[in-house]
């Protein structure tokens, strides 16, 4: 329920922007519009104000406004308040808005959120230096090391960790060049990506170099009674250096329920000491477990106004960026549907961003809001993309189409639309942890 909430409040604060820029536009330019709508299919509730309808629908996924001739026959053709007897910049206007409105609320609740203060993963911000290579993994058969740092991917910089992942992520089972830095020695390896089964995403094997943190101890298991407490950070385990989680398991199941080392470092009274823990293991389901959950560290993230504006926009700039590669691989079929985002995701995260602070949630809300609004830029009929392609076409032409035909080119559009939207909901259900639990059983 808490997530259908936070899913809720996310796509209805989206929706209500990008409709309220089509209605702002088309009441400024004195078009009337018969109704303002959050959701489709039947109506639950709303009122009438002078000749609009304002209303909530029971289908959430989407909104629109009716402006008066745009999507029906009822506006005669010398009518000047129909929509397609406007000027083009108007029209243009109008398609535009409801976009820019979605842009404007991303600059702006991105820019809160840096403003009020934002906490992130320490790996948002560290360089690409390894911390753990997956056993058999494509980084370890290509030599990296812990400890290895990724200057370049494919000849793009590698500035921070993120940039690994987007070269990672976005180039499943191709062949990517790597050039790191050993030492004193750069050195430039091809690694093969392996493509992760869930999403269809590249895959390579390898964690950043970051803090690890004790997020919680289960006081009757051996780390609780050993004395491990809650915000210590982890150092060592039998020798082993400890930069990233994934470090931490394979460091406990190499043990093979010895006694383990653990070194730590844990602030009491607002000084910094380094204590030393031994551990024994026990056995569950095969794996060998002390008892402790490990987090990598965050750090909090807070800029002035006007550094946290210039930010919103190289943030926005680099969503730009990323999108067009991710549908260019998309459209090309380098990459699949698989990697989408449906509903039951987006819920996931919006009550993960919720439940952790107000500007999480802010900048989560920002940033889902500027990419559904690239996406409705594509020239996509039934998108506002679509509209806008007609437009620059009619006036590159100089002619105009007639409405029949841009009516059943936009059906052919939502007909293709709604056939992408079920494989996305498709593959977003079977991303459900109770579907991935059915199908864990059925494959034993």
């Amino acid at each position: 329920m808490a997530q259908l909430i936070s899913f809720l409040v996310v796509i209805g604060i989206i929706i209500f922007i990008h409709e309220s820029g089509h209605f702002t536009m088309a009441k400024l330019f004195r078009i009337p519009v018969a109704v303002f709508s959050l959701g489709f299919g039947p109506r639950l509730f709303g009122f009438k104000l002078k000749e609009t309808e304002y209303k909530v629908s029971a289908i959430p996924l989407g909104g629109y406004v009716k402006i008066h001739g745009m999507e029906d026959q009822e506006a005669a053709t010398d009518d000047p308040n129909s929509f397609y007897n406007r000027p083009r910049y108007q029209r243009f206007l109008v398609l535009f808005m409801g976009v820019g409105f979605n842009f404007l609320l991303s600059i702006v609740l991105i820019t809160i959120a840096l403003n009020r203060g934002l906490e992130v993963p320490q790996s948002n911000v560290v360089d690409g230096t390894i911390g753990s290579v997956m056993p058999a993994s494509p980084a370890e058969k290509a030599g990296l090391l812990p400890g290895d740092t990724i200057l370049e991917m494919n000849g793009h910089k590698i500035e921070t960790w993120k940039d690994v992942n987007y070269a990672v992520l976005l180039n499943p089972g191709e062949v990517v060049k790597v050039r790191f830095k050993r030492g004193s020695e750069i050195i430039e390896k091809s690694v093969q990506l392996e493509t992760e089964k869930t999403r269809s995403l590249g895959k390579m094997g390898i964690t950043p170099s970051v803090d690890v943190l004790v997020s919680e101890v289960s006081p009757d298991m051996p780390a609780g009674k050993a004395g491990l407490k809650k915000g210590d950070v982890i150092k060592n385990i039998d020798g082993l250096l400890i930069r990233g989680t994934e470090a931490v398991p394979m460091a406990i199941q190499r043990t093979q329920g010895k006694p383990i080392k653990i070194v730590v470092e844990r602030n009491e009274g607002g000084k910094v000491e380094t204590k030393e823990l031994t551990i024994t293991p026990i056995k569950k389901e095969n794996r060998w477990l002390i008892g402790f959950a490990p987090i990598d560290r965050t750090v909090m993230i807070k800029m002035p106004l006007s550094a946290a504006i210039k930010e919103s926009f190289s943030k926005c700039k680099e969503h730009i960026e990323m999108t067009g590669v991710f549908l260019s691989k998309l459209f090309t079929g380098r990459l699949s549907l698989r990697a989408t985002s449906g509903p039951f995701e987006i819920a996931k995260l919006s009550d993960a961003a919720r439940s952790t602070s107000l500007s999480t949630f802010l900048l989560f809300i920002g940033t889902i809001s500027f990419d559904i609004g690239l996406i409705n830029l594509l020239p996509i009929p039934a998108l506002d993309g679509g509209h806008i392609f007609f437009l620059l076409l009619e006036g590159i032409t100089r002619r105009e189409l007639s409405i029949r035909v841009k009516e059943r080119v936009t059906m052919v559009g939502f007909v293709f639309l709604v056939g992408v939207m079920l494989v996305v909901l498709y593959y977003d259900i079977l991303r459900t942890g109770t579907v991935q639990h059915i199908l864990e059983q059925l494959g034993r």
